[in-house]
C-alpha cells in the first residue's frame, strides 16, 4: 500500500492465492508448505517446499524471509502447472517488480 492506496504491483500473495484457488477448484486439494531455515555466516535463509497430494512435483523457493520463500515456491509450482499444460501462463499472476526495486523507485522519486 502506497500513501493509503492499494498497490497493484504488490502481488506477492496473488500467486499463493491463485495456486490455492486453482487446486481447490480443479483437484479439491490445498497446497502444503514446509519451511526450513539455514544460517550461513550469520545470515538466515529460508527454503520453502510446496507439495500437493497426488502430484509428484515439489515447488521450491528460497529467500531471506519466509513470505518470499513461500511465494517463490508457489510460483515454481504454478510454472510446473503451465509446463504440464494444466494452466495457461497468462492466468498466473507474475511478480513483475520486486518490493525492493519498487520502494527504491518511490524514494528516488521523492527526492527529485
Amino acid at each position: 500500500m502506497i500513501f493509503g492506496v492499494s498497490d497493484p504491483m504488490d502481488n506477492t500473495s496473488d500467486v499463493k492465492n491463485f495456486l490455492y484457488g486453482w487446486l481447490g477448484k480443479n483437484l479439491s486439494m490445498a497446497p502444503q508448505y514446509e519451511i526450513t531455515q539455514t544460517n550461513r555466516g550469520g545470515v538466515s535463509r529460508f527454503k520453502c517446499e510446496v507439495r500437493v497430494a497426488g502430484i509428484s512435483y515439489v515447488g521450491i523457493g528460497n529467500s531471506v524471509n519466509k513470505k518470499d520463500a513461500s511465494t517463490n515456491a508457489a510460483l515454481d509450482f504454478c510454472n510446473h502447472l503451465v509446463r504440464e499444460g494444466k494452466v495457461q501462463a497468462k492466468e498466473v499472476p507474475s511478480l513483475n517488480v520486486s518490493r525492493w526495486i519498487q520502494r527504491n523507485a518511490i524514494k528516488q522519486a521523492q527526492f527529485r
